[in-house]
């Protein structure tokens, strides 16, 4: 596994989303292939129902809540989520905005919190169910869609209080399993 790459411009990238970052929300950059003209901000956003304005032409999710012990259907919506959940429902419309067919060969991300252990709900569409946490859901995603992408993954604090470190500490595990991805912990 290589590094990642702190190009000036990447580096400026995580600096502004570190600056603007604020409480309870999760900024994730991702570059392809250290290749600059491929990089991508996307910040965690409020569930909404309805089709609204999908962005990269994001795959619509059917979100599914616990209520009393049942897994219960929301409204099918292509807005809102974690950062890393729009991130993998965005997956191809990145790939048509710049003009590939194939995956990259590389994945550097940068994200303000580590990935959550459990904190975002499962979804389903059209891949399947997709597990209650991003740690779990980018599990899902790398060793399926990325398994033959070299993915590079850094992030500037753990997610959640210091009382809740260990599930923090435990999402980040998740990653670090994966044969194919590093995690980098940047101190801030």
């Amino acid at each position: 596994m290589s590094e990642i790459d702190f190009s000036p411009k990447f580096i400026k990238a995580v600096n502004r989303m570190i600056n603007h970052n604020s409480p309870g929300e999760v900024g994730l950059l991702m570059r392809w292939d250290n290749d600059d003209s491929m990089l991508w901000t996307i910040w965690s956003e409020r569930f909404s129902d309805g089709s609204g304005l999908a962005g990269y032409n994001r795959r619509q999710v059917q979100r599914l809540e616990i209520k009393k012990g049942n897994l219960v259907a929301c409204k099918p919506t292509v807005l809102g989520g974690h950062a890393e959940e729009i991130m993998i429902r965005s997956w191809d419309g990145y790939r048509k905005e710049v003009n590939k067919t194939d995956d990259p060969r590389i994945v550097d991300i940068f994200l303000t919190h580590s990935p959550c252990l459990d904190s975002s709900n499962i979804f389903s569409d059209e891949f399947g169910t997709w597990p209650k946490g991003c740690a779990p859901k980018l599990s899902k995603f790398i060793n399926g869609i990325g398994k033959t992408i070299e993915w590079r993954i850094a992030f500037w604090d753990y997610y959640g209080s210091f009382s809740s470190r260990s599930n923090a500490i435990a999402a980040v595990e998740i990653i670090g399993k994966i044969s194919n991805a590093t995690i980098y912990k940047i101190f801030k």
